[in-house]
């Protein structure tokens, strides 16, 4: 049963889909929007909406349910020492974050969290909406790596475009189980959200989900264990995790897409290492590595014998 409908007026023609929600019904935030895009509750000219869609002027807007208004409240204070500032530019800020801090707080109370980490060591960012404090992708709790940031709203909409239309290349290391091939694969296949902490996984294409593409090569095998590379430029959620586990080499530690295991150190070894992106202001390209990594992490590659791997890289 359709709740709202709204036609897209021509100065909207061409948004994304989630700007356009958020036009015509303020007060929610960007996460809200695209949770109720993954789950099929907006739809355009009578077919499910997708994140990234750009209907044209005309285009009929159905929402089947609207989200609550949020609240308009920024993180709690966090200790700025837990993250590292990479890379800060007049538009945009670079951060390391370790595994178990949450990139965002659900409520005000939450803390810590990457988002007031940043707003105590950068006090001049302008989130939009505030609790974000800037930040345009997130990593999983127990993920390491680079998260980016805009320094006001225009820089943040500008990088959350470029992340929509997979302008900004990510890359990762894990640590999986068994031997990756030795040559270079190419994982292709959609993610479904279900409402639920895990994600679905359906190899190649077809009408329904989000479409996920990943290079991956492997660095280095031994013991039962591969260091392997992974590029992209889809941040679909869990997708470098429910890719690799689908391919029958689970991330160490990741216990929601495989049995159990119980390395010595903190989270599953998933490190966000570099981004490439234009900046907002100048399009000039800029390349950016993290140079952060857990003790444990790194102590345990210089252990297995791929400590190699990390060199330049300190200990958080």
């Amino acid at each position: 049963m359709t709740l709202q409908r709204c036609m897209v007026t021509e100065p909207m023609s061409g948004w994304r889909v989630e700007k356009i929600c958020s036009g015509l019904f303020p007060g929610r935030t960007r996460p809200q929007w695209q949770n109720l895009i993954d789950n099929g509750m907006v739809r355009v000219d009578g077919r499910r909406a997708r994140r990234g869609d750009r209907p044209a002027a005309g285009s009929v807007l159905e929402l089947l349910e609207l989200p609550p208004e949020a609240d308009v409240w920024t993180p709690a204070p966090t200790d700025p020492g837990m993250i590292r500032v990479i890379l800060r530019t007049p538009r945009v800020l670079i951060v390391d974050k370790p595994p178990q801090l949450p990139t965002l707080p659900l409520t005000p109370e939450d803390a810590p969290t990457v988002a007031g980490a940043l707003l105590a060591a950068v006090p001049g960012i302008v989130g939009a909406p505030p609790r974000e404090a800037g930040i345009v992708n997130r990593l999983d709790n127990d993920t390491s790596g680079l998260i980016l940031a805009g320094m006001d709203p225009v820089a943040q909409e500008r990088l959350r475009q470029r992340f929509a239309s997979h302008r900004i290349e990510k890359t990762y290391r894990a640590l999986v189980q068994g031997c990756f091939p030795e040559r270079p694969v190419w994982l292709s296949g959609r993610v479904f959200t279900q409402g639920t902490q895990r994600v679905r996984y359906e190899p190649g294409e077809g009408p329904d989900g989000q479409m996920a593409i990943s290079l991956v090569t492997r660095l280095w095998e031994g013991g039962g264990l591969s260091l392997v590379e992974v590029v992209t430029r889809f941040g679909r959620r869990h997708q470098v995790r429910v890719q690799l586990a689908h391919a029958g080499h689970p991330i160490l530690n990741d216990g929601l897409y495989a049995q159990a295991s119980h390395f010595p150190f903190e989270g599953h070894f998933l490190w966000a290492c570099r981004v490439a992106f234009a900046d907002p202001e100048t399009d000039l390209p800029q390349v950016v590595g993290s140079r952060f990594l857990p003790a444990s992490w790194l102590g345990f590659a210089q252990a297995i014998g791929c400590g190699s791997h990390f060199e330049g890289v300190e200990a958080f």
